[in-house]
């Protein structure tokens, strides 16, 4: 990404009131901090600062500019890329504070491109287009965008299909609900399952202790309770638990 550095001379020439508006937010200080300081010439920025010190020094530069139209437009291609999710949260009133500072008497039609639920919950359906292909299609979901929580605006297929969780987590999740359905008595080799069975064993209970979600993690529980019902028989199930059980407690007790 390319800055042009000499933008940022007319930056002392911003009225205080812009300057004190804008105190609030985190990026006139990455602004000030690192590109206004002569301490900090050589200090590298992450992409997303740089992208956001170019677009203040972009409408910066047209601040004093002799603009005739009284329409403007602005077309901002996938402006998410490489922010924070925390900076994509603020990036559309950050913007348009800019806009009405510079342009106050101007009227703005802004079209955006993004990928990005957090600036589409700025945005109200009526305004949103959604593209597939190049192809305008119906979001399956005929929620309100604007104002939405981001759970509710992921969930829409059209942003994630098959659910939120991460593609290698489901899989080894999954694993372990295939292998259940594998060994129900009446039509599988116990002696072979039970022997892949304790190979597989600590990988799966590993899996089983780290799933975040408590309710998901308690009914993976429950499939590996069955499968050493079924593989291990109940009295060596039980002893298996309670062991499990013990090291738990244990751990527990040593962290307090």
């Amino acid at each position: 990404m390319h800055v042009d550095t000499n933008i940022f001379l007319d930056f002392n020439k911003l009225e205080q009131e812009f300057i004190y508006d804008l105190n609030k937010n985190n990026y006139l200080s990455i602004f000030r901090f690192f590109f206004l300081s002569p301490k900090n010439k050589n200090i590298e920025y992450s992409s997303g600062e740089v992208i956001m010190v170019d677009l203040i020094a972009k409408l910066i530069k047209f601040k004093d500019a002799d603009i005739s139209k009284s329409n403007i437009v602005f077309f901002l291609d996938e402006v998410e890329l490489f922010l924070h999710p925390q900076w994509q949260k603020e990036y559309l009133s950050y913007f348009l504070n800019i806009l009405n500072f510079i342009f106050p008497t101007k009227k703005i039609t802004i079209v955006i491109t993004t990928h990005s639920p957090f600036i589409l919950s700025d945005i109200p359906k009526e305004n949103v287009i959604f593209l597939k292909n190049g192809e305008q299609v119906e979001a399956l979901n005929k929620v309100q965008t604007f104002g939405a929580n981001i759970h509710t605006l992921l969930s829409d297929s059209f942003f994630i299909r098959d659910g939120l969780m991460g593609e290698f987590a489901k899989d080894k999740i999954n694993e372990i609900i295939k292998f259940h359905e594998l060994i129900k008595p009446d039509n599988a080799d116990i002696k072979t399952l039970k022997s892949e069975y304790e190979d597989k064993q600590k990988r799966f209970w590993q899996t089983q202790s780290i799933i975040g979600e408590d309710y998901l993690k308690q009914v993976v529980k429950n499939h590996l309770v069955e499968i050493e019902k079924i593989l291990l028989g109940k009295d060596e199930a039980k002893q298996n638990e309670i062991a499990r059980l013990r090291a738990e407690a244990d751990k527990l007790a040593s962290s307090i």
